[in-house]
């Protein structure tokens, strides 16, 4: 912010609409972001999601101002390969669990379930270590009579693997929330990336250890 004297950082999201696309599309765009806007004024209060500073819309494209988190994302701290020195220990998972469920619950409480769990939406802040959950787009109620079916056309490549069968489907709950966490501590724990991971045949259970 120029006009500030501190001249604080800030993180603009732009949510752009292009000339082709239909007025159905942008009205479920604007309700998309009107989704997010209510949520991050109602969820910013807590110590480990962003404040919602501003929102507005501006030449049919929607714009959100959102504290900004100095840090680097999760991403940048898992492993890469089975082979990796970088793997996490027991500990280092159990507190990343800790740590990130404690965003969970409060999210949860609040009635809602964020959706997109993946390393990018964590960012580990630089001035104590703790992880901020941003990127609240895909929110949405936990209203079990709301059933929206998840196209895969729609999903980020990143997101892939992060997401449970159940929300192709449009059975999301909360619980969805903590298989995208689960298996982010499997990826720390064996270096295998989501889309690695093998899958029982007769019980469709992940197989990454063994008995």
């Amino acid at each position: 912010d120029m006009h500030h004297p501190e001249k604080p950082r800030y993180v603009v999201k732009q949510l752009k609409v292009n000339n082709y696309q239909s007025t159905s599309y942008f009205d479920y765009l604007r309700l998309r972001f009107l989704t997010e806007t209510e949520t991050l004024k109602h969820l910013g209060r807590h110590p480990q999601i962003p404040e919602l500073i501003t929102c507005f819309q501006e030449n049919e494209r929607f714009y959100l101002v959102q504290q900004f988190i100095p840090g680097e994302s999760l991403a940048a701290e898992l492993p890469t390969s089975p082979q990796s020195l970088s793997k996490w220990s027991e500990i280092d998972v159990i507190k990343f669990l800790e740590d990130a469920l404690y965003i969970l619950e409060f999210v949860h409480s609040q009635g809602f379930i964020h959706c997109d769990i993946k390393p990018e939406n964590l960012i580990r802040r630089a001035i104590d270590a703790r992880l901020v959950l941003i990127n609240f787009g895909s929110i949405q109620p936990i209203d079990f009579s709301i059933e929206t079916e998840l196209s895969i056309d729609q999903i980020p490549v990143t997101s892939l693997g992060y997401i449970p069968p159940e929300q192709f489907i449009g059975q999301t709950q909360p619980n969805s929330d903590l298989y995208s966490l689960g298996i982010i501590a499997i990826q720390a724990i064996t270096g295998l990336a989501p889309l690695q991971l093998e899958i029982d045949p007769k019980t469709n259970e992940i197989i990454w250890c063994d008995d």
